[in-house]
Parts: C-alpha cells; structure tokens; sequence
C-alpha cells in the first residue's frame, strides 16, 4: 500500500513512542499539506545556501590552486504526516536515514547504497588528507567505496531515548541495520521489537521478527553487545538534555569567546 503524507495509522505501535507528536490531537489532511509544504519550502531554501557555500568553496580552492573535499550530511530527518507521526526522534527510516554526499576534485562519481554511518566522516576524512587515525573511534573509512572499490557490509547502529514504562524519557532504543536488514528495539519494550527488509519493504510495514528468527536473533545480539554501558548511556543523555543545559553550554562558550555577539551566545540560564 503506498504510504501518504497523512497516515493515521501507525503500523507498529510502540509504547516508547508516546512522547511524539500524532495525530491524536486533531491533525487534519489540509493541516498536513501545509505542513509538509512548508517543510520543502526550508529544504529548498537549504539546498539554496549549500549550493552558495560550495560554490565560495570552490572558488577559494581555485584561487589558492588547491582542491578540496566538500561534504553534505544532515542529523536527522523528519516525519511530516508519515506513519502518523511529525518530527524527528523515531528510529524509522523516516527519521534515522539521512543524506550523505562527498565530493572529492577530480573523483569520479559513485553511488553507494551500503549503510554507513555519520561516525565514519572522521576517519574518512583522516585517511583523505594523511592524518592520523582518530584515537578510540567506532568510524570506518570510507575512502575504497569513494574510490569506486566498494564498502563491507557491517552493523551500522543508531541510539535514542524513547519513553519508558514508568513516563520517563529513560528506555533507550536501538536500531542496528545489517544490509538489507533492520532491528529496532527499546528497553523494557522488547515484546514490541521490530524487523524490518528496507530493500522489499522500505516503508516499514511488514514486521519480521516471528517470521525471521535467526536474522533478528542475530541482529538483537549485535544490539545486546552494544548495550553494554547502557545505564551510564542513559545517565549522561538524561543529563543533557536537563532544562537549561544547552543554553547553559552556549553562554559558558559565549563568555570564552567576547569577539562573538553578545545577543547571539549569552543567553539567560534557566
């Protein structure tokens, strides 16, 4: 069934979900056009200024007679109507799946389809220019796969909080994607795990775990493994994202740094 912009239904309801938006408050379908529309509006207006910072980019590389590595990603996407749900903190390909684009003078274009992850910049961009290797990274290089040589297929892993049992943003939620293959699971909700084949099934709605069980046993061990630490994982996030803590975190930087605008870093904690 081919997804629209607004899907009340949510196919696999999920209780560390209820903290996200839906469409219980009273969302209508025009209310959703609308919405959607002004979400392409920014993307356009973005694609706009990218396209001005590559472009001084590039003529400051030919000025200096140098070439360069010009780099696009985004943190998350959106969910605009889509499974019932608008905003980001989901681990549905809606959300979790995001742009990455490198451009590299005198490549030849490739496109790759293997997951990889936004972790992987730093070391690809250390092997690019001959530093050294980052200490204690979990990134992969992926300059062979620039270079027309391909990537391995490797558990690619994303985190979130999601809501608890109890009401609290505590229940840590993990997805793992191996080739084809997506685990999502969250803490305390595992009876509601989720399997997904992106390649047959990209709108997600066909849930694999009873019908794959080694795929999602192999899978949920590779999450298990990841986990280890989860309760200080857990801690440090619920830290940061304390009230105040990011305007907290911007005005200690204003105030190192006073050649910046006062009314740009120098906010009032809470």
């Amino acid at each position: 069934m081919e997804q629209t912009c607004h899907d009340p239904e949510l196919k696999h309801p999920c209780g560390a979900l209820a903290g996200i938006r839906h469409f219980s408050n009273g969302t209508t379908p025009e209310s959703t056009l609308e919405e959607r529309a002004q979400y392409y509006a920014m993307i356009e207006e973005e694609d706009k200024l990218i396209g001005q910072a590559r472009a001084a980019w590039k003529a400051y590389l030919e000025k200096k007679g140098a070439k360069g590595i010009f780099i696009y990603l985004s943190d998350h996407r959106d969910h605009m109507g889509d499974k019932g749900l608008f905003g980001k903190q989901t681990l549905f390909e809606l959300s979790a799946h995001i742009p990455m684009i490198i451009q590299i003078d005198d490549c030849a274009h490739q496109e790759v389809q293997t997951p990889v992850s936004i972790m992987d910049i730093g070391e690809t961009l250390c092997a690019l220019t001959g530093a050294p290797r980052l200490p204690y990274s979990e990134g992969k290089d992926l300059s062979p796969a620039i270079f027309g040589q391909g990537t391995v297929v490797r558990p690619v892993i994303s985190e979130i909080l999601g809501t608890g049992r109890d009401g609290r943003n505590d229940s840590m939620g993990t997805m793992v994607r191996q080739g084809d293959y997506k685990l999502i699971t969250y803490r305390g909700w595992e009876e509601e795990d989720l399997l997904f084949n992106i390649a047959e099934d990209p709108q997600e709605r066909s849930n694999l775990v009873r019908e794959l069980p080694e795929v999602y046993a192999a899978l949920k061990a590779i999450a298990a493994e990841h986990a280890v630490g989860e309760e200080v994982k857990i801690k440090r996030a619920l830290e940061c994202v304390g009230p105040g803590s990011n305007v907290s975190i911007l005005t200690q930087y204003g105030r190192r740094h006073p050649e910046l605008l006062s009314e740009v870093w120098l906010m009032q904690e809470q």
